[in-house]
């Protein structure tokens, strides 16, 4: 889980993100921060399906093409996509809010991945926003 674990921290954010925020003469202490409890949330079982997930999620399967689910999606849909997510690839979501005039979120941010973490306000607004409507 350990190696796991920093491997997965390498990558949720951009590299820009993890040199500013890593710095050479601490690095010790980061890697130190990796020898803690394992968590009991986040098991390798939790990693493998998310990834499972990822890699079969395919909304359009059991209709047959993207294109039939503009007709077929009748609910208002919201996305927050984060362009430099190096986990998972933004240029779906995108197409896909396209296709279906979802309301969409868009970060272009050093967070990558986390970047909803990284702008908790704007979302938790935005979000409050889409319901209000």
């Amino acid at each position: 889980m350990k190696s796991l674990n920093m491997l997965i921290q390498s990558i949720a954010r951009t590299p820009n993100y993890f040199i500013k925020n890593n710095p050479r003469e601490k690095f010790d202490e980061y890697l130190k921060s990796f020898d803690r409890e394992p968590s009991k949330t986040f098991t390798s079982y939790d990693y493998a399906s998310q990834l499972r997930a990822m890699i079969n999620h395919d909304i359009s399967k059991n209709v047959g093409s993207k294109e039939k689910l503009k007709d077929i999606i009748k609910a208002k849909v919201f996305l927050i996509i984060s362009l430099q997510d190096h986990i998972l690839h933004p240029q779906p979501a995108l197409e896909f809010t396209d296709l279906i005039g979802a309301k969409k979120l868009v970060f272009d941010s050093e967070c990558g991945h986390l970047a909803v973490n990284c702008e908790m306000e704007k979302c938790a607004k935005a979000i409050a926003e889409f319901l209000r409507n």
